[in-house]
């Protein structure tokens, strides 16, 4: 796929992970240092402190390329035994985020679609398959009609004042588009979707390089749900091209909260346990338009499993790293 100019989206991507650290250092010497050509205008002074929270205008949208990387490797330890795998899902596509309304209390409803997608897993044989919503089915594969049925949906997203993403409407049409047997996402999916995408969550009304600010979210996990204790911190405001860009970092711990009604009537209830979680951020954000110009996140996990069964034990150990990014392509009023 190419987007802005026939630049492909995957190496826009790959600049994003370099540039954000890149300005990181960089954008304080931009604001104060640069020397200003003749025939340009003067470098405007930014305030010592900023407001990071969405100032949206009704009709103001965003185009925003995104990717992920999921890899996971799997180890089972029965009778003595072992036996390891592996596996790989790499998801591009766009999205785009639109505001309809503003209240007075500075809260908004958006609209997010997802405009397409495309899904390569491969499996640690080296096989692997290609899905893309813009193309014709591939075959009768689930996954396949899940991508779909989310595809060129809109959902509209309510967003409070300081930008942590509110109640989800609109989802009842893409679990209607599922196929028979699939969990289609639910509200909290698509609640963690946008906020990954033009917000920061609970930003301060005011912040200035150094400011630090601490916020937890709570999100779905195949064996329950996943708690995210964040610390974001402002790391440097500057100038690049004429807008004024502040970049900011954020690292959570994750804690897994076992849903054991998962297990209720089943002869053997496992002991799940997330012994290691972690999640790291850096968003570049648009002082001017409020709203993100791109992020890059890390995230990594290992969860434990432990069955007793006729006198025997089973154990299964899984790692988990997901990668991903997000960039604003295109933007307007």
């Amino acid at each position: 796929m190419t987007y802005d100019g026939g630049m492909p989206s995957k190496i826009l991507m790959i600049f994003l992970c370099v540039s954000l650290t890149w300005l990181a250092g960089l954008a304080p010497a931009l604001a104060d240092d640069a020397p200003v050509a003749k025939d340009e205008q003067p470098v405007i002074e930014l305030p010592s402190e900023v407001s990071l929270r969405p100032v949206f205008k009704v009709g103001q949208w965003a185009r925003y390329d995104f990717w992920t990387l999921r890899s996971q490797s799997v180890q089972v330890n029965v009778a003595g035994k072992s036996q390891s795998r592996s596996n790989r899902m790499e998801m591009n596509g766009q999205m785009t985020w639109r505001v309809s309304r503003i209240s007075p209390d500075g809260s908004s409803t958006c609209e997010m679609t997802i405009d397409y997608m495309t899904m390569t897993m491969t499996s640690d044989d080296g096989q692997s398959q290609t899905i893309d919503t813009r193309k014709g089915r591939s075959g009768d594969s689930p996954v396949d009609g899940m991508l779909r049925a989310m595809a060129g949906k809109t959902v509209a997203v309510e967003v409070g004042s300081d930008g942590t993403i509110g109640r989800v409407k609109g989802v009842e049409a893409i679990a209607r588009a599922m196929p028979e047997g699939l969990n289609a996402p639910d509200d909290l999916d698509f609640a963690e979707t946008a906020s990954d995408l033009a917000t920061l969550v609970a930003a301060p009304p005011e912040a200035q390089v150094g400011s630090h600010w601490k916020c937890k979210q709570r999100w779905n996990h195949p064996m329950g749900k996943v708690d995210q204790n964040w610390s974001y911190t402002l790391d440097s405001v500057g100038l690049v091209e004429g807008v004024p860009l502040a970049v900011v970092s954020g690292n959570a711990t994750l804690k897994l909260d076992v849903d054991t009604s998962k297990f209720a009537g089943k002869p053997v209830r496992p002991d799940i346990r997330m012994t290691d979680g972690s999640c790291s951020t850096q968003v570049m954000f648009d002082l001017d338009r409020h709203e993100a110009v791109g992020r890059n996140t890390t995230s990594s996990s290992r969860v434990s499993t432990k069955i007793s069964f006729s006198g025997r034990s089973l154990s299964t150990l899984m790692d988990e790293t997901v990668q991903s990014q997000v960039l604003r392509t295109a933007e307007g009023e």
